[in-house]
């Protein structure tokens, strides 16, 4: 069996991983303020074939059902914004 980890590569120990061509300052930026250590891992396409257009949000907290999301979701402005708000508590409006 392979590990999102063992996808990813083997030296990401991080939770949480940011998947970006580009780079996702927003999501970024709430993830440092916020003190949660993360993984940026630069792709050198758009898209991913799971996620739809990057970036997007790996988090591994639960290795046995890790969570994939992208930026956009589903009625959503920004699906991975909307994660960290009500999966880890980070509110930056507050």
């Amino acid at each position: 069996d392979t590990t999102v980890s063992d996808q990813l590569g083997a030296d990401i120990d991080a939770e949480l991983i940011i998947l970006q061509h580009r780079p996702a300052w927003a999501e970024q930026l709430i993830l440092r303020v916020a003190g949660l250590e993360h993984t940026v891992k630069n792709l050198p396409y758009a898209v991913s074939e799971i996620s739809g257009p990057l970036p997007c949000l790996v988090d591994v907290t639960d290795k046995s059902r890790p969570v994939l999301l992208g930026r956009k979701q589903l009625g959503f402005s920004n699906s991975i914004l909307t994660y960290l708000k009500e999966r880890k508590g980070i509110d930056m409006e507050a």
